[in-house]
């Protein structure tokens, strides 16, 4: 009797190691996406399916691009291309479109998977739905960028918007409108702070209606307010703004227990596109000559400008 025995250990091995990662393919909570070299897709997991609404069938053969969701330009993908190319891995948080056509976060790894002489065959990608995530953070930004009274940006919402026009030269005209109520304390003093807090609503709401689109109307604390009006043409129509807004806090407001009156001191600082200032010589500009109109008799504005060098 004569026989042939084979040593199929390793094949037992490798067999039972391609089982498991098919399982955790299958059955990951994380999306996975297999794509070729030109990001063609040629595998896509169940929880991709769930988290992206595409289908198998849907995405098979297509660019991974069917998800891309227009909130990037070309330069955000030519730098996540240059890194697999060069480094073999790319991982950070991006928003993606499902098949309905909603946005999506997620927080993606992708991994260029090589062969043993180092040529990459295809990538990996394994991301997670960090939507609610990105809502939850963006909600608490949005907490701390507003006032909890009027709900008006506060002064860090304020700075949040100045940082971006103030680095290096101004490429349009600002102006800054730093306003004080007068006579707020005789209202708090008189019929409390609950009917001092209502009229700092109404004024709120007040000024709001009357600036215009794309100008931003703060509270930074107290009966101070500060308008930052964008891209005005001239000082001419700073003045007749400014005007506007004295006019507005003069008229009467009615209170729960009776009707108010007050007026507003306002610092105006003009600065001419080209000019270089700082946010805090800014404010300290524009809170001086609210004082200087306070001191003048209040109701009342004072101009002051910064020309380009």
């Amino acid at each position: 009797m004569t026989g042939v025995c084979t040593d199929i250990t390793a094949d037992k091995i490798k067999q039972e190691k391609l089982l498991r990662a098919a399982s955790v393919f299958s059955n990951a909570k994380e999306g996975i996406i297999i794509t070729d070299t030109r990001g063609n897709i040629i595998e896509v997991n169940e929880a991709f399916t769930h988290i992206t609404g595409f289908s198998e069938s849907d995405a098979i053969g297509h660019k991974a691009s069917i998800l891309k969701s227009g909130k990037y330009d070309a330069s955000f993908y030519e730098q996540m291309w240059d890194a697999l190319i060069n480094k073999g891995y790319w991982q950070g948080d991006v928003w993606n479109k499902s098949r309905s056509g909603s946005l999506f976060a997620e927080s993606l790894n992708i991994t260029a998977v090589k062969d043993e002489m180092g040529k990459t065959l295809y990538y990996v990608g394994i991301f997670s739905d960090i939507t609610d995530k990105k809502a939850y953070e963006e909600s608490l930004i949005q907490e701390a960028h507003l006032d909890e009274l009027t709900q008006l940006p506060n002064r860090r919402g304020l700075f949040s918007s100045l940082e971006a026009k103030l680095k290096g030269s101004l490429e349009r005209n600002i102006a800054l409108l730093f306003l004080d109520l007068d006579g707020f304390k005789a209202v708090n003093d008189t019929f409390g702070h609950a009917q001092g807090d209502e009229l700092l609503i109404a004024l709120s709401q007040r000024l709001l209606s009357k600036v215009r689109s794309g100008d931003i109307v703060s509270r930074i604390g107290g009966d101070e307010f500060i308008i930052l009006v964008n891209d005005v043409s001239n000082v001419e129509l700073v003045e007749l703004l400014t005007d506007r807004d004295i006019k507005a806090c003069a008229e009467p407001v009615a209170l729960e227990s009776a009707e108010v009156k007050v007026s507003a001191s306002i610092g105006v600082l003009f600065a001419e596109r080209g000019a270089r200032i700082e946010m805090d010589e800014l404010l300290d500009k524009a809170d001086k000559a609210m004082y200087e109109a306070k001191h003048a008799g209040k109701n009342r504005y004072i101009l002051e400008t910064v020309s380009a060098l």
